[in-house]
């Protein structure tokens, strides 16, 4: 059997959390502790409500929440930006199709 970050017995096992705690004390010692913050990054907000179920996780390492405004990105290879963007619309119209053609 397969055990996922998701999965019922990984999260009693607190798997993530403790992978979180790994990070954060190598970060801690990372160039003789100058890294003093860790963004976890990708927290809910009603903007983008899909995440919300990361905020229970990612809001009990710290209380203070940073809102970023959305729509910040810079692509720096804009032709493969740009061939990643027409492949994602090209699956989403085949599943769309796949979704509307009667069973």
């Amino acid at each position: 059997m397969r055990a996922t970050a998701s999965a019922t017995a990984t999260m009693r096992r607190h798997v993530t959390d403790r992978l979180l705690y790994f990070e954060c004390c190598e970060l801690g010692r990372f160039r003789g502790g100058s890294v003093t913050s860790y963004d976890l990054m990708a927290i809910g907000s009603p903007l983008c409500p899909s995440l919300m179920g990361l905020n229970e996780f990612k809001t009990k390492f710290a209380r203070e929440v940073a809102h970023v405004a959305p729509d910040r990105d810079y692509p720096i290879r804009k032709a493969f930006y740009r061939s990643l963007v027409v492949t994602r619309k090209a699956v989403v119209h085949l599943r769309d199709l796949r979704r509307a053609r009667p069973a």
